[in-house]
């Protein structure tokens, strides 16, 4: 079971990521000593956390976040340069999460 979660950073930026459950991952993040984009922009508020088995739940918050706010604003564990290739632009992106 991981934990999935969303969080909202300075200047419009989010970072989706997931982690083992009772990891400090998160708390890493708040603190700026995880990764340099929460390092460059940090962290205002948890906008949700959850705990799941399904690895699709991380990249499908995350896709729906690439939609609201930019594909440029969001940041997410293993998966930036797969959606890029894949999906190509931000009005694919929008095509693929209203499916």
């Amino acid at each position: 079971m991981m934990l999935v979660y969303g969080l909202e950073l300075e200047c419009g930026k989010y970072y989706v990521g997931a982690a083992p459950l009772g990891s400090d991952v998160v708390r890493n993040h708040m603190t700026g000593h995880q990764c340099d984009w929460t390092r460059d922009y940090k962290p205002l508020r948890m906008m949700f956390e959850f705990s799941s088995d399904n690895p699709e739940e991380r990249d499908y918050r995350t896709l729906r976040l690439c939609v609201l706010h930019g594909v440029e604003n969001v940041r997410w564990d293993g998966f930036y340069m797969s959606i890029e290739k894949a999906l190509g632009t931000t009005q694919e992106i929008s095509r693929e999460v209203l499916i």
